[in-house]
Parts: C-alpha cells; sequence; structure tokens
C-alpha cells in the first residue's frame, strides 16, 4: 500500500525523500528495487544493518528538472458507507482505519455518525485539539472493506 510522495523519473515511480536536502534543485528518489542500483542509485544504509532489520533502500539525487510529474498518494478505505483513512497495517493481515471528528461539532449528525461508529467497533483512538480520532482494525479480506488511493498532484518547483 503506498502513501507519501511520488515522481516519476525515467518511467519509473519512485518515493520522494521527505527531508531537507543542501540543494534545493534536487530531489531524493528512494527506491526498494536492488536492481536500481546498476541505473546509478547507492545504498542508504550498510548491507548489513538492512539484512538484520529485512528491508531494502536505495536512493539517488536527481535534479527537478528531470521529473515530469510529483503527486502524493494517500491510502483510503469505504467501510459500511464510511470513507475512512487507512493509518496502517497492524498485520499482513488486518488494517486500522481511522475517522476523525472535531471536537467542536455537536449536532445530531456528528452524535449520529459517532454513536453508528461505536456500534461498529470503533474505539477512540486519539482526542487533540483538533478532534476525536475513532478507530478499528478491519481484516483485509473483510468483503465490506474497499480500498483505494487519492492522487493529488504536487506542484514540481514546490519540492
Amino acid at each position: 500500500m503506498k502513501r507519501g510522495r511520488y515522481t516519476i523519473h525515467n518511467g519509473n515511480e519512485y518515493q520522494i525523500y521527505n527531508g531537507v536536502l543542501d540543494n534545493e534543485n534536487v530531489i531524493l528518489l528512494l527506491s526498494h528495487n536492488r536492481e536500481d542500483l546498476q541505473n546509478g542509485f547507492i545504498l542508504s544504509y550498510s548491507e548489513e544493518y538492512m539484512h538484520r532489520r529485512q528491508f531494502f533502500t536505495c536512493e539517488k539525487e536527481v535534479y527537478k528538472s528531470e521529473i515530469t510529474e510529483a503527486y502524493e498518494i494517500t491510502p483510503y478505505a469505504n467501510y459500511k458507507g464510511f470513507k475512512l483513512y487507512i493509518h496502517g497495517k497492524k498485520s499482513d493481515n488486518m488494517l486500522t482505519l481511522l475517522h476523525t471528528q472535531m471536537i467542536s461539532s455537536h449536532s445530531e449528525r456528528d452524535r449520529e455518525i459517532r454513536d453508528t461508529l461505536i456500534e461498529m467497533g470503533f474505539y477512540v483512538f486519539n482526542v487533540d485539539k483538533f478532534g476525536l480520532t475513532y478507530a478499528k482494525d478491519v481484516p483485509i479480506d473483510d468483503p465490506e472493506l474497499e480500498i483505494f488511493e487519492e492522487r493529488k498532484e504536487i506542484d514540481i518547483s514546490k519540492l
């Protein structure tokens, strides 16, 4: 499941590093494909470190002028009539779904939504100045779960 900022470089999709770089004219591409080492990418960490932690990442700085598009991907789920944010995978077969309501909203509709979420097994996951966040862990194979992504274009000059 994809989440974050992505770009197309030389016909391939890569995730974009979110940190600050010294040169504002470049971006850092991230890849989890070992074959990209043949395309000018370098290891992000030592082989030993990545092997112990069971992941692989390599990276390459490219000029912003070398990319043609950039976008942000956010995963969501339709679940029992609600559009919910996918917080992440709880395990290989479970997703954590979230719904946030503003604390200041006390309308009848908001109470109905809250009551429905609680009836569906959602629990209060977080409370902060922005609102109440309800969560529920749902099996990926639940027939009432539909996973989708929203893609928002990003101005390359603002990367």
